[in-house]
């Protein structure tokens, strides 16, 4: 009897072992499906927050160039006017720089000029002196 009570226990333990692997292959099928089922929801979401990320950076990305092309502009103008300004400044500094040259020319010629009378009336009255001196001194001898 405890050969067949050995046999039974065997023949019960292979099924249990059978039911087992079939529950296990089944629950491993399932839990695939399920697996491959929230993988594929999920990478439509992930998908879809890409593409709207995507979207984003691009209307970010355009709206930030059209934000640059106008500050381009308005700085080229700026720029422009200011160029201006400064070229006009210094035509200014040219000219005023030159009158000033010219200021200092004809005072330095003038101020020439006037020692050349005064060193001409220095000579001259130098010469008076000694034209007087000498005639005082050639009366003196005759």
């Amino acid at each position: 009897m405890s050969e067949l009570n050995a046999l039974k226990a065997k023949r019960l333990q292979e099924r249990e072992a059978i039911r087992h692997n079939a529950q296990l292959k089944r629950l491993k099928v399932e839990n695939r499906r399920e697996y491959e089922k929230t993988r594929d929801t999920n990478s439509t979401d992930i998908q879809r927050m890409q593409d709207r990320y995507d979207s984003e950076k691009s209307n970010m990305k355009t709206i930030l160039e059209e934000k640059i092309s106008k500050l381009r502009v308005i700085h080229n103008g700026q720029y422009s006017e200011e160029k201006k300004r400064l070229d006009l400044e210094l035509i200014n500094l040219k000219k005023i720089h030159n009158d000033k040259i010219l200021e200092i020319k004809q005072n330095n010629h003038m101020e020439i000029e006037q020692l050349r009378a005064s060193h001409k009336n220095t000579i001259d009255n130098a010469r008076d002196r000694f034209i007087k001196q000498k005639m005082k001194w050639q009366t003196y001898d005759d």
